[in-house]
């Protein structure tokens, strides 16, 4: 069926965005709570495999189950992937989104904001 030839598809689709961040996550003493600004996958029409980014009046709806997100939770701790997601709360730390050639950076303020040694590095 055509809900099976896309899920096959997606198992061998490799994500690297996500790598990166579960390389980090994977290494952390702490439980963590990921959430995206926009929570869905935007992509073009018609082409689910695609990748857009998402449109302001998306990041505009995601904000405010964002902001409901982080009032239930009350984290002492917000950091926030990329430069949407710092607008998209006040008062979070930065960290370079990894996707488009970024992931170096990422790993670098992740490993600086969860004091993460290189001696810890996991082997992949």
């Amino acid at each position: 069926s055509a809900g099976k030839k896309v899920s096959a598809h997606l198992a061998r689709k490799k994500e690297s965005t996500a790598g990166a961040v579960w390389s980090i996550i994977r290494r952390l003493d702490r439980k963590v709570f990921l959430w995206n600004v926009f929570p869905f996958h935007p992509h073009e029409p018609d082409n689910p495999y695609s990748n857009r980014l998402h449109a302001a009046a998306e990041r505009e709806i995601g904000k405010r189950f964002l902001s409901e997100l982080v009032t239930m939770l009350a984290p002492s701790r917000i950091v926030a992937v990329g430069r949407h997601a710092e607008a998209a709360v006040p008062g979070s730390i930065y960290a370079r989104h990894p996707s488009r050639g970024g992931q170096a950076k990422f790993a670098e303020a992740m490993k600086e904001i969860y004091e993460i040694k290189d001696a810890d590095r996991e082997v992949e």
